[in-house]
C-alpha cells in the first residue's frame, strides 16, 4: 500500500450508449482487495464535501466532473493544503491513505457526484473521521 496520495486520470470506454469508467487496478491494490464500504455522494454547486481525514481508513474516491471542481489535500493533518482543479469531462480516481486530509468543492453549475470506496466499514460508532479545513 502507498503512503501518499495518488491522482489517476481515468480513460472512458465509450459507445453509442455513453461512457463507462472502471476503478483502476491500482485502486483495488491500494485497498488490498478489500472494499468494505462504498457510498455515492452528491455535491451541489458551490458546496464542499470532505474537509476531514481518516485515522485508519484507506479510501479511493472516484469523480467525473460534469462542469468543474477543485480537489484539495495535505500530506498530513498539520500539512499545507494543495489543490488541483479539474474541468468538464475529467474522470479521476484519488487514492488516499490514512492521515491524508482531503476535500472536494463543486466549482461548476451542475451537480457533482463522487463515489467513495474504503477498506473498512463505517459503523457510526468508531471515530475514524476528523475535521480539518482545506476548502
Amino acid at each position: 500500500m502507498l503512503n501518499e496520495i495518488e491522482i489517476i486520470s481515468l480513460a472512458a470506454r465509450e459507445d453509442q450508449r455513453g461512457r463507462a469508467y472502471s476503478i483502476p487496478q491500482a485502486g483495488i491494490d491500494f485497498l488490498d482487495g478489500i472494499i468494505a464500504d462504498t457510498h455515492l455522494a452528491e455535491i451541489k454547486p458551490g458546496s464542499v464535501r470532505g474537509n476531514h481525514w481518516h485515522n485508519n481508513r484507506w479510501e479511493v474516491l472516484l469523480f467525473n466532473c460534469s462542469d468543474s471542481c477543485t480537489f484539495a489535500w495535505a500530506d498530513s493533518p498539520e500539512g499545507h493544503p494543495q489543490t488541483r482543479d479539474f474541468a468538464a469531462g475529467d474522470c479521476i480516481a484519488v487514492l488516499l491513505p490514512p492521515f491524508t486530509p482531503h476535500a472536494i468543492k463543486n466549482t461548476g453549475s451542475d451537480v457533482l457526484w463522487i463515489t467513495s470506496m474504503a477498506n473498512s466499514r463505517y459503523d457510526g460508532q468508531t471515530q475514524d473521521t476528523f475535521p480539518v479545513e482545506l476548502l
